[in-house]
């Protein structure tokens, strides 16, 4: 089994959204996990793959963007599939959060999703486990917080393969990004915030 050198290729992970709106959305996805933020990990990290001694090597974005950057497009995607115009706010991931919701202000929009990542990994040696904590505040034009939902995993299975681990890692990580992203996103008090 190669341990190094493995990418998941989040960028195609497909969502739906039960989100409605006539009016524009921003949206901004903030990078916040500590390793990231004090440059220990790049931005492009999403996990390890152990070898077969349990040695854990960086499992990497395939699209080369930061995972942020890739979670956004996700979302993107899924609000112009479902007929609502969005708005991405994309700025460094080293800003303040209140930073980073002034960035939504300036959009000028009438409802505001900020997610921020504040853990994202997976670790596979024969299974594939998450941990994660995202965190969604909408904001109204006035930068006020209407609504709220996180979702979280501490080693969180997504299945394994004792002769594939490498093929079960890729194909579980996807299925947690969908997964998580959606009970984030289509929970009562953020369908609710929007008209």
């Amino acid at each position: 089994m190669f341990a190094f050198g493995n990418k998941h290729p989040y960028h195609e992970v497909v969502i739906s959204t039960q989100i409605k709106s006539s009016s524009p959305v921003a949206i901004a996805v903030h990078e916040q996990r500590p390793y990231v933020v004090n440059a220990s990990k790049l931005s492009t990290f999403c996990g390890s793959m152990r070898s077969g001694v349990g040695i854990p090597y960086d499992i990497t974005t395939k699209s080369g963007k930061p995972l942020a950057e890739d979670m956004l497009e996700i979302i993107l995607t899924a609000f112009s599939k479902a007929g609502v115009k969005a708005i991405p706010v994309t700025t460094r991931s080293g800003l303040s959060k209140q930073a980073f919701v002034d960035e939504l202000k300036k959009a000028e929009a009438a409802r505001s999703i900020y997610i921020s990542i504040l853990e994202w990994k997976t670790d596979t040696y024969m299974n594939a486990s998450l941990h994660c904590l995202l965190h969604l505040e909408i904001f109204d034009n006035t930068g006020k917080t209407i609504a709220e939902s996180s979702v979280k995993a501490s080693g969180e299975n997504f299945g394994g393969s004792f002769w594939n681990p490498k093929k079960a890692a890729k194909k579980g990580s996807l299925k947690a990004m969908k997964l998580k992203l959606e009970a984030l996103l289509n929970v009562p008090a953020v369908i609710n915030a929007f008209d």
